[in-house]
Parts: C-alpha cells; structure tokens; sequence
C-alpha cells in the first residue's frame, strides 16, 4: 500500500472561447487531494502544446490520471484518455492485475450525460458524475491500496465498464455536499492568458467561488435539474481563501458564483469583508448576477469594496422571450424588493440597475441568447410555445443598447446541453427542431455514428462572434450562419448609432478569431466584412 499518490489532472483544450476564464475543477480536485498529503500535478493543455503530454507520461510515474471536462469537449477527452492508455500501455502499467495499476478517470458535472457513451471508451477506468469532492478522496484511497478496479463498485457517483460482466455498472448517486468550508481550492499554476486582461488591466486575476448552485429555474440551463439548493460557504472560509490568494500575489478576483449577490444580507457582510481587502492590498473584482438580485444598497456597497466590473445574464429583453425561458420566478428574489414578478418587471429592474451602475461607473456587461423560446399566453390560460421572431431579437438589441447602455455586450444562441430542461421537456421540442431530446452522447461522435445521429450545427466563422456555439453545441436549426450573420448586423448597426452619439463606447465581445470579420475603429465603430466574405472553417 502507497500512503501517497502521484496523480495528473488534466485541463482539455477548449476549441473556441469569448472569455479568459480558466476551467477551475482541478484546482478544487487539488485542493481535496494535497490536504490528503497526495502528490498533484495539473496539466492544461488549454493553454500548453498537447504535444506535453506525451512527455509528461513518459518522464513521470503517476499514479492516477484525471481528466475534466464540459460537454462540448467530449471528443478531445476521449482522444487525450486514449492517449494516456497507449502511452501506460507501453510502460507496462496498464495491466489491472498488477499493484501498479494507472487508472484513468474522467469526469464531468452533468448527471445524465454519459451512461450510452462508456461502452464506446472501454479505456477509460470510470466516468465520474457530480461533484467530485468525496468521490476523488475515496477513488484515490483504493488506488492507494492497488484495489481500484475491484472496489470501485462501492464507490458512489461513477459510471463504468465492466469488461468482465460485459456490461455497464452505474453506482449510487453521489449527494450534493452542504458544507463547503473545507473544500478550498489549491492554485498549482498561473497563466496571464487566464487574466481579464482588459477588464481588470492585465492583473494576475483568480477565479473564486462564494457558493455553489442556483435557486432559480430557467430552461436552457443544466442547473436548472439539479435542485433549487445554495450551499453557501461561511465568511471565515472565504477568509482563508482570499489570504492565500494575497500570498501568490493574486490582484483581481473574478466571483463565478451562479448569482453572486443572490443572498442580500450575505452579500453585505461579504463586500464588508472585501472592502477591507480593497483598503489593504488594492485588490479588485467583478462577479456574475442576475439584475433582480441588484439595488442601489447593493451596487454602492459593491463599489466602495472595490468591484469594477459586473457580468449579468439578462438573456433577453422581450417579454415573451423571457417567459419562454422561465427567466422570471414571482417571490424567488424576496431581498431585493419589490419583487420582479413579470418580465416587464424584469425589464424595468434590468434599466435601473444598469444606469446605477452606469452613475457609479462600474464597468456592465449584458449577456444576450437569441434562438430562444417564447411563451404565448392564449386566452388567459392555455400557453404555446414559439420560437423568438426576429422583431423579438431586435427589440431586445434595441433595449440593451439604447436603455442599458452597457459597456459590453455578449452574444450567443440557444444551446441544448445535457440536463437542461429544454433539452428534453416535450414542451420544447418545436424549438429544437425534433421530438428526441438532447443527451451526453450528441457530444460524443462515436455515439453520433454508432447511432447514425445527425449533427445539428454549421461549421461557419459567424458562430465565433456568438460564443463560438455552432458546431460544437447542438443549436435550434433555424440559427443558420445567414439569420446569425442578420443578427449581428443588426447589433453592429445599433451599436454604431449609438457609439455615434456618446462618450463612452460600447464593446461586442467576440472570439479574437472573429476579429479578422469585424474591425472596432477609433471612435468605437464597427465595421463587419460582408457575409460572402466569410470563409468556412
């Protein structure tokens, strides 16, 4: 028995991105394992040459290889695992019979989206679902012990292939964790890619997490299956976490919480405890939220204590739009009243907080989904389902630039990704286009043959100006590059009109490889290249 480990955590690469965040699961991974005195390293191959690995495998005796991943980046997983077990193979430790076994383990956050595909990778040791705390102490226990491959049965959340039954063993379901205090995550590399770079000026910025888990419902997120629970961390936790971030000489915090001001009376005590972090060490910050959970108190507490930037998930600003998309709970936001409890609400709320910001000087992003739903309320009772129009997209461009005046805005299309609602409710298939719904296995093209599932997407540079969904997300079939390429030009045109007239610019966040189709110029102006000028990928 090994009292210690070696184990690799692997970051794949993301094939196209809006943002300069960093996928920050093996850290928390980290975290749980170093305080078990293991032996980690992590592996980004995000921002590293995937050429590394090979190296990495060959020059190192690890002991346990973890690979995390979102859903679109299915294929590149199972091609890095793949690789892994050629390379084990060639060391001679991938034999199950012997001590030194290397077991290789992926995992991903969704609950529903992987069981169809493990038979198709037999390489891999387990799939793992949920929340990976307990399960990654209790997996490294037994590969401590040599016993992985006969005790992972007792393992909860993992998925796997028996090869000797033949057949696919699914264990018990892992519990969300409530208390989250102990679970800080471990930094083992920086890069300046992952810095917001322009938001916060290059300054080496971390990415934290307050609380994890979302109370609202909305229908395009996976969240929205996974339970109205927010575990929240305690301000002492949180504490701890900044004052090791002041030890590696972090100087922007990015707060990733679903909502982070979700809670007001939270909320306050902990832009307390930042202003004083502010004070002392000129830290900085910016966080995501919805605009129900804002009010003057709020963004006045939150700029003395040193926030610069806010991200808000306002998805649209058409009535019907955001009833489609259960955007607005009656009474859910009780802190902040009055409560938004119709979507004019929400649009009325969305006006005034983006102009206090505006005042305070904060720097607002509004975040836009177009393709959507819309619900149709018919005699005051029975509800049809429609897709948004494009008057539908327009008046919601219309109101963020003219009435938000937001700093940034970010776009992108409905995507149907596994455990969302949208992505299975019946109620929603016309947006989706088929009666099947959307599973983990769309993301995995061994299953899309095996299956014979065609591909919903189009390979075009367009989908790089709307966070890069197209090709690798399955998308409502009417957001073909023409009707996307019709919504940013509309954006663009209202945009420049509206630039035309003011000091303060607003900014489309694109993928920088769309840069080359949409230039910015001095007096924040765009100008988009012509569609047939658009070379496929």
């Amino acid at each position: 028995m090994k009292s210690k480990i070696k184990v690799l955590l692997i970051i794949p690469p993301f094939p196209a991105r809006t943002y300069p965040g960093k996928t920050m699961a093996p850290d928390y991974l980290a975290g749980v394992l170093i305080k078990a005195k293991h032996k980690v390293e992590i592996l980004d191959l995000d921002v590293l040459n995937i050429k590394i690995l090979e190296r990495k495998l060959l020059n190192n005796s690890y002991d346990l290889i973890g690979i995390s991943y979102l859903s679109f980046q299915t294929d590149i997983a199972m091609e890095i695992a793949e690789r892994c077990t050629k390379i084990l193979k060639q060391k001679g430790r991938r034999n199950p019979d012997f001590f030194n076994y290397v077991p290789i383990i992926v995992g991903n956050v969704g609950a529903t989206w992987c069981d169809g595909i493990v038979p198709l990778y037999p390489f891999i040791d387990a799939f793992c679902i949920g929340e990976g705390f307990i399960t990654i102490k209790e997996i490294t226990n037994a590969v401590s012990k040599g016993e992985f491959t006969k005790t992972r049965k007792d393992i909860k959340g993992l998925v796997y292939f028996d090869h000797n039954k033949g057949g696919i063993v699914k264990t018990p379901s892992r519990p969300l964790l409530k208390n989250l205090d102990e679970y800080i995550p471990i930094r083992l590399n920086h890069y300046p890619s992952y810095n917001f770079k322009e938001i916060f000026d290059d300054r080496k910025t971390a990415q934290m997490m307050t609380q994890i888990g979302c109370s609202s419902c909305c229908v395009y997120c996976g969240e929205s299956t996974r339970g109205p629970l927010v575990r929240k961390r305690s301000l002492k936790s949180i504490k701890n976490e900044l004052d090791a971030l002041i030890n590696k000489n972090y100087q922007a915090i990015y707060f990733d919480d679903s909502t982070f001001t979700h809670d007001k009376k939270r909320t306050l005590k902990l832009l307390d405890l930042l202003k004083k972090y502010h004070e002392e060490f000129d830290i900085v910050y910016g966080f995501n939220t919805r605009v129900d959970c804002l009010d003057k108190e709020i963004l006045n507490k939150a700029k003395e204590a040193g926030c610069i930037y806010m991200f808000a998930g306002v998805e649209s600003l058409t009535p019907e739009v955001l009833s489609g998309m259960n955007k607005i709970i009656p009474g859910l936001n009780k802190d902040y009243p009055p409560p938004c409890k119709t979507p004019l609400d929400y649009i009325v709320r969305a006006k005034k907080v983006y102009k206090i910001m505006g005042d305070l000087k904060i720097t607002k992003s509004c975040f836009l989904i177009f393709g959507g739903p819309k619900k149709i309320i018919i005699k005051g009772k029975e509800i049809k389902i429609e897709i948004e129009t494009f008057e539908d997209t327009k008046k919601s461009i219309d109101t963020a630039v003219f009435d938000l005046n937001p700093d940034y805005i970010s776009i992108n299309i409905l995507r149907f990704i596994p455990d969302a609602i949208m992505s299975f409710a019946k109620s929603y298939k016309i947006v989706r286009g088929q009666n099947k719904p959307f599973t983990g296995g769309y993301f995995s093209s061994k299953y899309r043959r095996k299956y014979k599932i065609k591909k919903v997407g189009f390979n075009h540079p367009i989908y790089l100006a709307f966070e890069a969904a197209s090709n690798f997300y399955p998308i409502p079939k009417h957001m073909t590059p023409k009707y996307c390429y019709k919504i940013l030009q509309y954006l663009v045109n209202q945009v420049n009109k509206y630039n035309q007239k003011v000091e303060i610019k607003t900014k489309i966040w694109v993928d920088e490889e769309f840069k080359k189709y949409m230039s910015r110029d001095k007096n924040g102006i765009y100008r988009l290249v012509k569609f047939s000028k658009m070379e496929d990928f």
